[in-house]
């Protein structure tokens, strides 16, 4: 009978960390979301290639847990040894202004 409580425990908690894990997911969506519609009617971001691009990099993954809830943030971010993710309106900025077309391999250094 222990058993049967132990299963149902862990599938209880299994079951948990998946919702909230699909919750985050839809988070950081919508956060990506809201950070395109800024560059569209803040910073007037037009080309379509770069918006795309923008709705889809998950910036919550290439920053560090603590400040991944302001990954969408229009502000630099630490990514460790005194170094920044630059701000999403500079990134689109850059981009659309290289006019980067999908044949073209594009290396960018930083110069933090």
């Amino acid at each position: 009978m222990l058993w049967i409580g132990v299963k149902i425990y862990i599938s209880l908690t299994v079951v948990f960390l998946l919702i909230h894990k699909v919750k985050m997911i839809h988070a950081f969506e919508k956060m990506r979301e809201d950070m395109v519609k800024q560059l569209i009617h803040h910073y007037r971001i037009t080309d379509e290639r770069v918006l795309n691009s923008m709705r889809s990099v998950p910036r919550h993954l290439f920053v560090d847990k603590s400040t991944e809830r302001h990954a969408y943030d229009d502000n630099p971010l630490p990514i460790g040894y005194g170094q920044t993710i630059s701000q999403p309106y500079i990134v689109a900025l850059m981009t659309a202004v290289a006019q980067i077309k999908p044949s073209d391999k594009v290396l960018e250094i930083g110069t933090g």
